[in-house]
């Protein structure tokens, strides 16, 4: 899931499903010491059979990418995030990119990753998919 580069997080992952909302993965850094409140995080879904790319870096958003995605046929998604842009890609056909600034190096290789839900234990996690 991490690069070879340490600015940056790269993840490509299959799924099918029937569900037209839910949670497909997410990502969060832990803060450092030297600036604590620095504390990034994405979150990949479904809404209505659509993808959407949650994340407080830049406050980006990448909403409805795909359609129908819930058909119950395996789909390809890929996401990039670096120092300068976010990119989601589904099924080697749609792309979407993102510019994002004032991101600090390093900040972007997320450490923890989950498929399908999140750790129970992460207390960011659960406040941000409950909103």
């Amino acid at each position: 899931m991490a690069s070879d580069r340490p600015d940056e997080y790269e993840l490509t992952l299959r799924f099918k499903t029937s569900l037209s909302n839910g949670l497909i993965a997410y990502g969060s850094s832990r803060p450092n010491s030297e600036q604590p409140e620095e504390f990034f995080f994405f979150s990949l879904g479904l809404t209505d059979g659509s993808l959407h790319l949650n994340s407080n870096i830049g406050n980006s958003n990448i909403q409805n990418l795909g359609y129908d995605l819930n058909n119950t046929e395996w789909q390809s998604v890929y996401i990039s995030i670096n120092s300068s842009t976010i990119t989601l890609g589904v099924s080697n056909r749609l792309q979407a990119t993102q510019p994002i600034s004032n991101v600090s190096p390093g900040s972007t290789a997320f450490s923890n990753t989950f498929l399908g839900g999140i750790d129970q234990n992460d207390t960011i996690g659960k406040t941000v998919t409950k909103s």
